[in-house]
């Protein structure tokens, strides 16, 4: 299958090659409406580079989009055909202008700059060919096109993973006023929507970090503080060091501020101060020894990462915990001390002490240009 072409700009002199591109993308580029860009894709999902020699931009039409392909071989040959079919990948080259994408990408000008390789290439040859490399097609279409004024068709709403994607590129080439109108639309109609997930939650942490939205930076960071079993660093996306730290100091010693209280009610009962009555204290610290003897968190007591462990699910199981019934020789009401109840105020009082991160902390990570 030959190469879908489309021309962005019929003067452009750089071709923006990618591979693996999705079958159902239109031969013609007037063809593209916004349904065809906003649907979900895998964020993993990376492009394999293949080096090909650029197409003759002199000899290119200015109004053609996708070069015919002729199959009339194929009518006699149809089981050969269709196993090559199996293993063509559909590529996508995108003629774009070498000015717009330095004006809005520096990433892009300081690879289009003279003394790079790309750029002595493109200086002696007058145009040049650039293999995209691991980016998903359709996200890296759509900001292209926003780039180079080709507005119509760009959606006005996308999905979570459809936003990540394109705040990963808008963070690698560094375009963030390029896209600033589109980046609001889309948060302004995805941010009422509540978090389903961690999974959404990192989503929303990066997007909002890359768009600069502090309210939803700060929502975000809290619900991982709240709810993250793991350290931060298992995340995909590139966050600078010092907001992964913050998130994982906060969640460590809320976990850890949990498993003391649970440790000093356990005191208590051990100690020879009677709490309640001699056989309250040692039916509640049968209990509890019991309980955080199944939550792990008695002996050896955890520390560091506390790996599979989360604020949340700690708290939810203190919450839970069971606690045996019995009745004094003269009651005849059950003894109405329990384990919950004794930890609930201090772990509400915990969980009001995560309150996210303030985006304004880390503002100076951002490179200079990122900044109005």
């Amino acid at each position: 299958m030959d190469d879908i072409i489309y021309t962005l700009d019929p003067e452009g002199d750089v071709i923006l090659v990618l591979h693996n591109v999705p079958e159902n993308l239109p031969g013609s580029m007037w063809d593209i409406d916004a349904s065809t860009l906003t649907g979900f894709s895998d964020l993993s999902m990376h492009s394999e580079v293949v080096s090909e020699p650029p197409p003759d931009i002199g000899n290119m039409e200015e109004e053609s989009e996708i070069v015919e392909v002729d199959h009339t071989d194929d009518i006699d040959k149809p089981a050969e055909s269709s196993r090559n079919h199996e293993h063509v990948e559909q590529h996508l080259q995108i003629r774009a202008s070498s000015k717009h994408l330095t004006l809005a990408c520096p990433q892009f000008k300081r690879t289009l700059q003279h003394g790079f390789q790309e750029g002595n290439e493109l200086k002696s040859k007058g145009y040049l060919t650039i293999p995209v490399q691991d980016w998903p097609a359709l996200p890296f279409l759509i900001l292209i096109m926003i780039i180079h004024g080709r507005t119509r068709t760009v959606p006005r709403e996308v999905s979570l993973e459809r936003l990540a994607e394109i705040a990963l590129l808008v963070d690698y080439y560094e375009c963030y006023e390029a896209v600033e109108v589109f980046s609001e639309m889309w948060i302004n109609a995805l941010a009422e929507i509540p978090f389903a997930s961690v999974s959404d939650a990192e989503k929303w942490l990066f997007v909002s970090w890359v768009f600069q939205q502090n309210t939803i930076f700060e929502t975000s960071s809290k619900y991982l503080q709240l709810r993250y079993r793991t350290n931060l660093a298992t995340i995909q996306f590139p966050f600078p060091s010092s907001v992964r730290d913050a998130i994982n100091m906060a969640r460590e010693n809320a976990i850890e501020m949990v498993i003391e209280c649970m440790h000093d009610q356990l005191s208590r009962l051990q100690s020879s101060t009677i709490q309640c009555s001699y056989e309250c204290d040692c039916m509640l610290l049968g209990a509890l020894t019991k309980q955080m003897c199944q939550m792990e968190v008695l002996s050896p007591r955890p520390i560091s990462d506390f790996p599979g462990m989360s604020f949340t699910g700690l708290v939810n199981e203190c919450r839970k915990m069971e606690y045996p019934q019995w009745y004094s020789q003269k009651g005849k009401r059950a003894h109405s001390c329990g384990l919950s109840s004794s930890l609930t105020t201090q772990l509400e009082s915990l969980e009001h002490l995560l309150t996210g991160l303030d985006i304004s902390s880390f503002v100076q990570l951002r490179r200079p240009g990122d900044l109005k």
